[in-house]
């Protein structure tokens, strides 16, 4: 029997009870670890918080809803040291019930807390699944050997996900339940969660890592696999469990790309580490490698045949091009377009060697079966069919890049990689309806796809050269793009500011007349070409300017000048008043360009109704007055009576989450808007014009296509009649799938 001693090494497990002295010091040293790695990713949240809440008060629309993001930063500054306790000490609580076997009599208070909690904030708990849902999606077989080493070492206590203190849903539970110190509103709770989920969840695999690693040093399990083998009946059941996974983990993804026009894959994160460290390749091997052993033997050729030289599979490949360029037709097959699934047709015409039977090495096979989902990635992306078409085309020769040069999966830099990239940032604003034939972007590519194809021989030159074509193309366009989009911008700003000076200026107007007594004539001259040099001087000088103060003064004294005076000096005023009053109407009629029949006519009636008042001995009008009555007249309603329906039928709490993802969207994101004729068409969000709160669209070549209130673009988000595109380098997308589908199918 071993035991520890002090200077020793921890000796070899071997039972439970010899192992029972070595627990407390084991799990502390995993306890501290644990802390230590997670207290700096908070701190790291607490850190960069300020700089979310003070972006959204930037955009925020009103005082009231930029007072709420300063107000929510303020109090989790406030709280900090309350929610970073209350999170730690829950999560050390954790540790030291791990080695207690639990018992009947003991209820999951927290659980019951939670319960409460969402049937309060059904937001909450969707917020808690999600983040603990992607989280145990990014780290399965982590968390599968830390859950088996606990058990192992724990025994006969067995730790599955509900009971390990490092599962996701412990850490997100805690950390959720920390958060009630804070008396912030639901939203800016959410926005804090989101942040937690991206700088804390989604980079704690060092907290696992760190776990297993103290695991094996104490002798638990060192040799315990990455993969488990399953009987049948486990392996079904794990399928079932996988597909509800990835089901979540695309809505999820979804979700992100949405609220978070989350760009391209730069914005990924821990779950994606091996992109970001140059060894994709590596990643992707490992993962494929993972799979294959839950999998039937492979059906490729016989494992003991000899292994195809690289240039015996590029001429298969170029067999494989020419049956696909033959057998497809883009004018019946651009709704089936999909990826050419080159291991299959490899493993076929391989087969098909009788005298000279050949195998395809692991290594090319991975990075066949990588390429071959990457296009079928790509291809599954709702891309125009012309263009599409155009891609799928490159499949083959990117794989020949591919297997000549791994550093394809590596580096962004790769030209093969780079062209790839700049065909899927072209098709953003190439929709459906541009015309193929005439389209000069499309022809640009189609030509250096079509070369390419005939041209290439193995030198990635040929990819540099076509990205460079490609790029000084699209550079003259986007120039003459944004010189459009600029003009745009300003037509949409300037008559936005003109509604707006109107609207202030009827209104000044109605409240200076409402419910006075006036002359007709004055009543006509008010509301029609004196509002329009008020128009004039507003637009052209600001409410600051003397032009306006005194053009406003006009109005106020030409209605003054109509009312009964009823004391000497009011008279004496009138009488000094009337001549500079007459001389600064008819000066500012001619500098609108007023009808000069028309403007001697208006003067006229001005001069005879002053006359009248001059030469009236009495206190009471001798003017022909009517009562202004406008109640009846207000502004005319611009609301969307469908838009007001759908309103209606939705909770007030999902229509003001809708309207504050909407206030997020950044300019230039691109959509995908589904027209009433279910024709779809790709525009940009250009420019956010405060003073009607609508939102302007452009085309790739920067002429409007589309305006949307807020309301309005809020209730097409939700009914998927517009739809966020993902801007990303596409091929980094891709691969990001393609690893995040991987993990998900592991145990």
């Amino acid at each position: 029997m071993t035991s520890d001693t002090p200077g020793n090494a921890v000796a070899p497990f071997a039972s439970s009870g010899q192992s029972h002295n070595r627990k407390p010091s084991i799990l502390d040293n995993i306890r501290n670890r644990s802390v230590e790695t997670l207290s700096a990713l908070v701190s790291t949240l607490f850190e960069q918080i300020d700089d979310t809440f003070f972006e959204l008060a930037d955009s925020a629309h009103n005082n009231n809803e930029q007072n709420v993001y300063f107000e929510s930063m303020r109090e989790i500054r406030l709280q900090r040291k309350r929610v970073e306790h209350s999170f730690f000490s829950s999560l050390e609580l954790d540790f030291r019930n791990l080695s207690t076997p639990p018992t009947d009599n003991i209820s999951n208070t927290l659980d019951d807390a939670l319960a409460l909690l969402d049937k309060e904030d059904v937001e909450i708990d969707v917020a808690i699944s999600s983040m603990v849902s992607r989280a145990r999606c990014e780290f399965p077989t982590l968390l599968l050997q830390i859950n088996t080493r606990f058990s192992e070492f724990l025994k006969p206590i067995s730790v599955q996900e509900d009971n390990n203190p490092l599962d996701p849903q412990q850490l997100v539970r805690h950390f959720v339940a920390a958060c009630d110190h804070f008396q912030i509103g639901l939203q800016s709770r959410l926005i804090f969660l989101k942040q937690f989920d991206r700088l804390v969840l989604r980079h704690y695999e060092q907290v696992l890592l760190d776990t297993n690693q103290i695991l094996i040093a104490a002798r638990i399990l060192p040799n315990l696999r990455a993969i488990i083998r399953r009987t049948p009946s486990q392996i079904k059941q794990h399928n079932a469990k996988s597909a509800q996974k990835e089901n979540a983990s695309t809505s999820q993804q979804k979700n992100t790309n949405e609220a978070d026009n989350s760009g391209g894959f730069s914005n990924s994160s821990s779950g994606d580490s091996s992109i970001s460290s140059n060894n994709a390749f590596g990643t992707l091997q490992s993962l494929l490698t993972a799979t294959r052993n839950l999998q039937e033997p492979s059906v490729y050729i016989d494992s003991n045949l000899p292994a195809a030289n690289q240039q015996e599979i590029f001429n298969l490949l170029d067999n494989i091009q020419e049956t696909a360029a033959t057998t497809f037709n883009p004018a019946t097959n651009t709704e089936t377009l999909a990826a050419l699934n080159v291991g299959l047709n490899l493993s076929n015409l391989l087969k098909q060697q009788k005298d000279n039977q050949r195998k395809i090495n692991d290594v090319d096979t991975d990075i066949i079966n990588i390429v071959d989902m990457i296009f079928e990635f790509i291809l599954t992306q709702n891309l125009p069919p012309a263009m599409a078409l155009l891609i799928g085309k490159l499949q083959i020769p990117v794989l020949k890049a591919a297997i000549k040069d791994k550093a394809f999966f590596n580096t962004n830099q790769h030209p093969a990689r780079r062209l790839l990239n700049l065909i899927g940032h072209i098709c953003l604003g190439w929709d459906h309806n541009t015309t193929s034939e005439t389209d000069k972007l499309y022809l640009k590519v189609e030509a250096v796809v079509s070369h390419i194809l005939k041209k290439y021989s193995g030198d990635n030159a040929i990819f540099e050269g076509a990205e460079q074509q490609l790029l000084s193309h699209v550079k003259q366009e986007e120039l003459r793009s944004q010189a459009m989009e600029k003009r745009t911008i300003a037509a949409e700003e300037g008559k936005a500011k003109t509604e707006q000076a109107k609207r202030l200026i009827t209104q000044l107007v109605r409240d200076r007349i409402q419910g006075k007594e006036l002359p007709p004539v004055v009543i006509e001259f008010l509301k029609t070409p004196w509002q329009k040099l008020l128009l004039h001087a507003l637009l052209k000088e600001g409410k600051s300017s003397y032009a306006w103060r005194s053009t406003l003064q006009v109005a106020d004294d030409l209605i003054w000048s109509v009312q009964p005076q009823k004391n000497e000096s009011s008279h004496k005023r009138w009488l000094k008043m009337i001549p500079a009053l007459l001389g600064d109407i008819k000066t500012g009629l001619e500098g609108i360009a007023y009808k000069p029949s028309d403007t001697d006519k208006m003067m006229s009636h001005l001069w005879k109704i002053h006359s009248q008042m001059l030469t009236h001995k009495g206190t009471d009008n001798p003017l022909r007055t009517i009562k202004v009555d406008l109640t009846d007249q207000q502004p005319a309603q611009t609301a969307n009576t469908k838009i007001e329906a759908r309103k209606a039928e939705l909770k007030q709490a999902v229509i003001n989450d809708l309207l504050h993802d909407v206030s997020c969207l950044k300019t230039g994101t691109w959509f995908n808007v589904i027209e009433s004729d279910q024709k779809a068409i790709r525009c940009k969000l250009t420019t956010k014009i405060r003073a009607t709160d609508s939102y302007v669209f452009v085309n790739r070549l920067g002429a409007k296509t589309k305006q949307f209130t807020r309301e309005e673009l809020a209730i097409a988000l939700h009914d998927k009649q517009i739809v966020v595109l993902n801007s990303g380098p596409i091929i980094d997308r891709a691969l990001e799938t393609i690893i995040t589908r991987l993990k998900s199918s592991l145990p």
